[in-house]
């Protein structure tokens, strides 16, 4: 969030300075830059009114893009319900493109087969755009369980467009797995490269290839080292001298092995392994695809049945939650993914509200150990269990908040945060408030900013801003602005401004001017502006505040 704070606000300024882009330029920049949320904020606000058609059908489509990318297909849906009739061919042909996407996403296979039969019959498509037209019809069917319109639609396709790319002999096999279709899938595999984990997962499922290898090859390719030389699947070769799992000799992709090793986990009913497998994928941004895919609560599913099991092997009752405690710390070293299963069923199930805060820090200390950082902030920021940091201990709050702001997670970091006073562990007080503070403001925390910013020291140096505090001030400018707070963004932005006159304090005194004029302060932007003027190296800079001072 600090860095894109940053960038956004030079951004501003370098794209006014050049008068190279209009509000829908810059908005769509944002887009492409990764800020989709950032740009749809600007797009509800600068879209204009429909007197112009074209226009605004370029604005309505680059929101329903948007709306799309951050998932919120059912709006998407219901912005083309409400298109006008006359709108122009090229928006209404990316219009049903955006629905039919929006449609899948929802599982409305029908509804995106009447987008796609506009699209196919209505418009002159590209050969690219016309065949992924093609696929998401049979994505379509795949989405209402119609796993054999599906296979019919990829096998006209495949005799419509020979040879098959290996994307494409990939999306198929992928799909029918997902469907739990194993013997249709043999039409493509021999087009898929033989370290593919679909291929491998389609062996798997089929029997070619046992678990147990499947297992002893993923591993052996997730860490070469661990595998003394000729002893990989030695076992597993025994059971099965048909086939083997081609995993490939260094991983270049973990999230294929873990995904092989939780299909072999489920198949051999291996509990401790499944948690392990799942963990591993949960930890991931983000899987291509849904065979790789893990729910939160299948995770605490999966730490549920193997504590039962566990507890079942020592002969302890569920209950003796005293006990239980002390078997997680036994398996600490022996048995990991069996102590965090334990932790984490005693976190949700303990009596006692002082051992559910203990095994609530104990799981995610051990996550965080294990370097499962985003599985950690999965489990407790976004589980059912723990709903807005209801019933999660301040010491797991802390610990948690403090791994999120350390990977610049400054959202999930502020929502830990929220509501929590004194630090834990060897952290000072003014450190914590200084951190507090850095994490709301580049969190979008606004009111929490506001409240922690008053108890940092305005500077740390006689006669300079510190270089938090400006950070801070510019966050908060930032925040005000996105919320139409024009005055008060202009305030922070001259604080931030403050006496100097290096790059910083001239990107905060323009964002200033900037809205000072929004607020109707004209005298006190046009001030700013001829600030700015003076020090102006650069004529595209010069020629930008002459425009602004101009519209005053």
């Amino acid at each position: 969030m600090r860095k894109l704070v940053k960038s956004l606000l030079i951004f501003f300024l370098s794209v006014s300075a050049a008068a190279a882009a209009d509000s829908f330029d810059i908005s769509a920049r944002l887009a492409k830059a990764g800020a989709p949320q950032t740009a749809l904020a600007r797009v509800e606000r600068d879209q204009p009114d429909r007197t112009d058609i074209q226009l605004w059908s370029r604005w309505e489509m680059l929101r329903l893009s948007l709306l799309n990318e951050l998932n919120r297909s059912a709006e998407v849906l219901e912005r083309i319900a409400a298109l006008p009739a006359e709108l122009p061919a090229e928006a209404a042909q990316q219009a049903n493109w955006q629905g039919a996407r929006a449609a899948l996403s929802l599982g409305q296979g029908e509804s995106s087969r009447i987008y796609l039969s506009q699209l196919l019959w209505r418009f002159d498509l590209a050969d690219p755009q016309y065949r992924e037209a093609r696929r998401m019809v049979a994505q379509s069917y795949l989405k209402e369980r119609r796993t054999d319109d599906a296979y019919r639609v990829m096998l006209r396709y495949s005799q419509d467009f020979q040879p098959l790319t290996p994307n494409e002999a990939a999306a198929f096999t992928e799909g029918l797995l997902i469907a739990g279709v194993q013997a249709e899938t043999g039409t493509w595999l021999a087009q898929l490269g033989e370290n593919d984990t679909l291929k491998l997962l389609a062996r798997l499922r089929s029997g070619l290839v046992t678990p147990e290898q499947a297992i002893a090859d993923a591993r052996a390719a997730l860490d070469p080292a661990s595998v003394p030389a000729g002893k990989l699947s030695r076992r597993a070769a025994k059971k099965s001298s048909r086939a083997t799992s081609q995993l490939p000799a260094k991983a270049a992709n973990p999230v294929a092995c873990w995904t092989v090793i939780m299909h072999a986990a489920v198949l051999r009913k291996d509990a401790a392994l499944l948690v392990e497998a799942r963990e591993q994928l949960l930890n991931f941004d983000r899987v291509e695809s849904s065979l790789s895919d893990v729910a939160v609560d299948d995770l605490w599913q999966n730490y549920f049945s193997l504590a039962l099991q566990r507890s079942n092997q020592a002969q302890l009752l569920l209950g003796d939650d005293a006990a239980l405690f002390a078997l997680g710390e036994q398996l600490r070293d022996t048995a990991p993914a069996a102590s965090r299963a334990l932790f984490a069923s005693l976190a949700v199930h303990a009596r006692e509200q002082a051992l559910r805060e203990g095994a609530q820090s104990g799981l995610a200390a051990l996550l965080l150990k294990a370097g499962l950082e985003r599985t950690a902030f999965k489990l407790f920021a976004d589980s059912r269990y723990f709903p807005e940091n209801q019933g999660l201990s301040p010491q797991a709050r802390f610990a948690l908040g403090q791994a999120a702001a350390q990977g610049q997670d400054y959202v999930r970091a502020a929502r830990l945060w929220h509501g929590l006073t004194q630090p834990f562990g060897e952290m000072q007080p003014e450190q914590w408030q200084r951190q507090r503070a850095r994490v709301f403001a580049f969190g979008g925390a606004y009111a929490d900013v506001r409240e922690a910013a008053r108890m940092l020291p305005v500077a740390e140096l006689p006669g300079t801003e510190s270089t938090a505090q400006r950070e801070i001030l510019l966050a908060l400018g930032e925040l005000a602005e996105s919320q139409g707070d024009a005055a008060a963004a202009a305030d922070y932005y001259l604080q931030a401004a403050g006496t100097t006159a290096d790059a910083v304090a001239q990107n905060a005194r323009w964002l200033a001017a900037r809205n000072l004029a929004r607020a109707g302060l004209r005298e006190d932007a046009k001030k700013q502006y001829l600030m700015l003027l003076k020090t102006a190296q650069d004529a595209a800079q010069q020629a930008a505040i002459q425009r602004a001072l101009a519209r005053l």
